[in-house]
């Protein structure tokens, strides 16, 4: 499957080019952290997070990060996530800690 080179930005990494895949949608939108975040899974299947009242029209997505303990940086623990559904989404996973950051869609950036 080939790319058009058009389609991608080339960012310079210590002296070698890297590209970028992630490529806009449109090239008047772009996204903006609305909210963010810090939870824990303690009962080895998910968590909600609650969010205040949003809108209902805007597009958003979400970002999930471990945060891995220091003292056993092999615990790998995969995490998944909902949709905001009514102003919460799910995360689920075994039990860790984790910070989330909302983002929301904003036009001509």
């Amino acid at each position: 499957m080939g790319k058009n080179k058009s389609d991608l930005t080339v960012i310079k990494m210590e002296g070698k080019e890297c590209e970028d895949v992630l490529k806009p949608r449109m090239k008047t939108v772009g996204y903006e952290v609305y909210l963010a975040g810090k939870g824990e899974i303690i009962n080895n299947f998910n968590l909600e997070i609650h969010l205040p009242e949003i809108k209902k029209k805007e597009e958003y997505f979400i970002q999930i990060t471990q945060i891995v303990d220091v003292n056993n940086s092999e615990k790998v623990v995969e995490l998944r996530t909902s949709e905001v559904i009514n102003n919460y989404f799910i995360v689920y996973g075994k039990n860790t800690k984790f910070f989330w950051t909302l983002f929301k869609t904003i036009s001509n950036f």
